[in-house]
């Protein structure tokens, strides 16, 4: 996995991301995100636990639990974007952390190979993934909406890395990618023009000081037939026939 500082010679823009200006995708990556979620509401009781724990009714306990959930899905949204940073730095790029109105973003000017962009997309999700699920496994019962909460946001909140993801696996083997933050371009290597091929008759040989071959020296050439007074005997010069 590397990146580049700059964009190698020979590559162009071929497509954008940009969830803010492009209306199509982002309704694509938000209708993705609220079908993962509606999936993750319904494993719990497909497995038999509860979401009972974290709705509560009215006790310390429970309204402590959801003071954590809360704090847990802002501290866990630092953490996603320090998760992708991690991989741009290990990369060998730069990175910039940015916050927006509704999300935060980790972006690089570098440009990215497509094993390393996937790394980078994937990370959190399947760092933070891993560490849910070792959570709902060891705590005890009551904390396990809490914990599930947390993994929803998890997986729901990846529906643009995820999307992403499939875009470039899809693009050439080639493609670099510029995640600046807000917006993602995909460039691919342009095709070089074939060289020409050498020409049989020499012209494109190392010169010997030799003609090449059918081609007779200047000045001895053959005149072309069918001029001077010799291809009209009756046309004398300044006179008639």
């Amino acid at each position: 996995m590397k990146s580049y500082p700059t964009l190698p010679q020979g590559y162009v823009p071929f497509a954008t991301i940009d969830l803010v200006h492009n209306k199509k995708q982002f309704w694509i990556v938000n209708g993705l995100s609220v079908a993962l979620c509606v999936i993750m509401l319904i494993l719990p009781f497909l497995w038999g636990r509860s979401l009972r724990g974290f709705v509560g009714e009215g006790s310390l306990s429970a309204l402590l639990l959801r003071l954590g959930a809360l704090a847990g899905i802002f501290a866990y949204i630092a953490l996603h974007e320090l998760t992708h940073g991690a991989v741009m730095k290990a990369c060998g790029a730069s990175v910039r952390y940015g916050y927006k109105v509704v999300y935060a973003y980790a972006g690089s000017d570098a440009y990215f190979t497509r094993p390393a962009y996937v790394a980078i997309a994937l990370a959190p999700v399947v760092v933070w993934g891993i560490v849910f699920a070792v959570l709902a496994a060891c705590l005890p019962r009551e904390w396990f909406p809490t914990v599930w909460l947390w993994q929803l946001v998890n997986i729901g909140g990846a529906a643009g890395d995820f999307y992403c993801t499939c875009r470039i696996l899809r693009a050439p083997r080639d493609t670099l990618v510029q995640d600046t933050g807000t917006a993602m371009t995909f460039y691919r290597k342009t095709n070089c023009p074939a060289p020409p091929r050498p020409r049989r008759n020499g012209a494109s040989r190392r010169f010997t000081g030799r003609p090449s071959r059918g081609v007779p020296p200047a000045g001895l050439r053959p005149a072309r037939r069918g001029r001077g007074p010799r291809a009209f005997p009756n046309f004398r010069q300044g006179g008639t026939p």
